[in-house]
């Protein structure tokens, strides 16, 4: 992507978590449904999310 997008404030669309994860939020869709993107490089992936 070529922004940076908005810190996540519960909005639909793109959104940057405050851990520096990238997410894509469904409207009215709960945080339980956040889509992840892309995560920092230095970043670890957790085991119990799937690979990209």
């Amino acid at each position: 992507m070529a922004f940076e997008p908005d810190p996540d404030a519960g909005q639909p669309g793109t959104v940057k978590l405050a851990d520096g994860r990238w997410a894509y939020r469904w409207k009215d869709a709960p945080d339980l449904e956040l889509i992840i993107l892309k995560q920092p490089e230095n970043q670890k992936q957790p085991e119990n999310q799937p690979h990209n």
